[in-house]
């Protein structure tokens, strides 16, 4: 897959997309072997994910789970998670919210059926006042 700055305005056309999920197949297959393997991760932050006409994360991840089903999925970190896999993967900074009914938005809704879990943070830090 090409690399792009922004999926949303230039996703990856049919090949592309079919070529991801091959090598994403093979490299599955080649590595499932390997116990220190605790999760397979598709997507993250929205690159070269398809957000438009329909979701291919829910059919990659299936498939994912016909060739190891010992694994859990995340689907979709950070962005436009539409509810395939088993995690609600937030990525915030300076306000680590872990998934919960709280922090939740249009993209990415909270959902009690899945992992919630803070994937990245960071930017957490003390600001000193001005008048020391």
């Amino acid at each position: 897959m090409r690399a792009t700055d922004n999926a949303r305005d230039n996703p990856p056309d049919e090949a592309e997309q079919a070529e991801f999920e091959r090598q994403l197949e093979l490299m599955v297959n080649e590595h499932k072997s390997y116990p220190s393997i605790v999760s397979w991760v598709i997507y993250n932050e929205g690159w070269g994910q398809i957000t438009g006409a329909y979701y291919p994360e829910f059919a990659i991840t299936e498939r994912l789970r016909e060739i190891d089903p010992t694994r859990l999925i995340n689907a979709v970190t950070g962005w436009w998670d539409h509810g395939a896999g088993d995690f609600s993967d937030n990525h915030h900074y300076a306000e680590p919210q872990c998934g919960t009914p709280f922090y939740s938005q249009a993209n990415m809704p909270y959902d009690p059926n899945r992992i919630g879990i803070q994937g990245e943070f960071g930017g957490i830090g003390h600001i000193p006042s001005d008048e020391q």
